[in-house]
């Protein structure tokens, strides 16, 4: 890795950039830490979404992504937010 300074990466999920869309998804488990989900599309771990069930909204963070098929993704995500009480 001669010639790169470690100070000036970025994380990859700051160089992507996403529009805001809204997207069907499966999901397929889900905790009080974390959501597993089946996706069209890939996302990469650290990039953040939200999760809207109902009327609720809940911010993830994508820790793994696994292509299944094509157009087909398992991905699980860790919740940001504290669960209310």
């Amino acid at each position: 890795m001669t010639g790169l300074d470690p100070n000036s990466l970025v994380p990859i999920a700051t160089a992507i950039a996403r529009p805001a869309e809204s997207h069907a998804i499966l999901v397929i488990n889900m905790s009080r830490s974390g959501v597993g989900f089946l996706h069209s599309a890939s996302l990469f771990p650290c990039e953040r979404v939200r999760l809207m069930v109902g009327d609720r909204a809940c911010e993830l963070e994508i820790k793994a992504c696994r292509r299944l098929a094509t157009g087909c993704f398992l991905l699980g995500a860790e919740r940001l937010e504290p669960e209310a009480g």
